[in-house]
């Protein structure tokens, strides 16, 4: 009994993990698409349409198996030395709150990449892109602190896609805000 139990836990772990891969390797392609063919583009998807319902589901995938993975395999190696994993709380801890108030900052619509007001105040007067910084900062947070290869390879995946979306998005924001958008990214660095 107890080897079908450990056995259907890491089934379940490993599952739960492949899922989230798969949905974070997908956003990946649709950012490459997006840089790559922009009158194809995936991301922003600019309207209401079948590539903002795929977005949404994809990013919710990714955080629902995220948060399961961490949950179903955390701390399962004994790798990071346990001085570290305090480390990586602090740092997947602030990654959430930059994240979180940048998209305070610059609201549900825009962050949804639909069109809306350009704002330039808060988090972004500092970054074009705080909250794929603090994204990143979460995901690498949650990777140490979560001492688990699964979660770390599911992170590692995650910042390949939000490394890849700001250059989906430049092109898409030079369009819509033109001359302003093109002397925020004069005055503010990428990152």
């Amino acid at each position: 009994m107890i080897e079908w139990i450990v056995s259907t836990h890491a089934l379940q772990t490993v599952a739960t993990t492949g899922i989230g891969i798969a949905a974070c390797a997908l956003l990946a392609a649709a950012m490459v698409i997006s840089i790559r063919a922009p009158n194809h583009r995936l991301w922003p998807p600019g309207d209401h349409d079948w590539r903002f319902g795929l977005y949404l589901i994809l990013s919710g995938v990714v955080t629902v198996t995220l948060g399961a993975t961490a949950y179903l395999d955390w701390r399962h190696l004994s790798t990071v030395p346990s001085l570290l994993l305090p480390v990586g709380e602090f740092i997947a801890g602030l990654g959430l709150l930059v994240t979180v108030a940048s998209m305070t900052d610059l609201g549900v619509r825009e962050t949804s990449g639909l069109p809306g007001e350009f704002r330039t105040d808060g988090f972004y007067q500092y970054s074009r892109n705080p909250q794929i910084v603090g994204l990143l900062f979460t995901v690498g947070g949650l990777a140490v602190t979560g001492n688990s290869l699964l979660g770390a390879a599911m992170c590692i995946t995650a910042a390949v896609w939000l490394v890849l979306m700001p250059f989906a998005e430049e092109p898409w924001l030079r369009d819509h805000y033109g001359d302003e958008y093109e002397q925020y990214r004069e005055a503010v660095p990428r990152s």
